[in-house]
């Protein structure tokens, strides 16, 4: 199946590498072409931004996410720390 579109250019639906079909229903109102509200694998999946458009949540049933920046745009990011914390969380959860 093809990727199908929005009349404003978003994609609406497509499948993932692994044939599985993704569908986004809703976009962030501050950032036209950031997807709030996905479906993908019988459940939905909620993601919030920041100010800026970064990503700062991801939540579904089964999980929730919390992305903790280590710095303000233009004071320098640290990414080796976002790294960690992601890289932490991944290891409480088991995986």
């Amino acid at each position: 199946m093809p990727t199908n579109y929005a009349t404003n250019g978003n994609i609406s639906s497509k499948k993932d590498v692994s044939g599985q079909m993704v569908t986004i229903s809703a976009y962030d109102p501050a950032h036209p072409h950031a997807a709030k509200t996905v479906g993908f694998n019988s459940q939905t999946i909620t993601i919030g931004y920041d100010a800026n458009g970064n990503m700062l949540s991801r939540s579904s049933a089964a999980e929730s996410w919390n992305l903790k920046w280590a710095g303000a745009a233009g004071s320098g990011w640290n990414w080796a720390r976002l790294i960690r914390e992601i890289e932490r969380v991944i290891l409480d959860r088991g995986g």
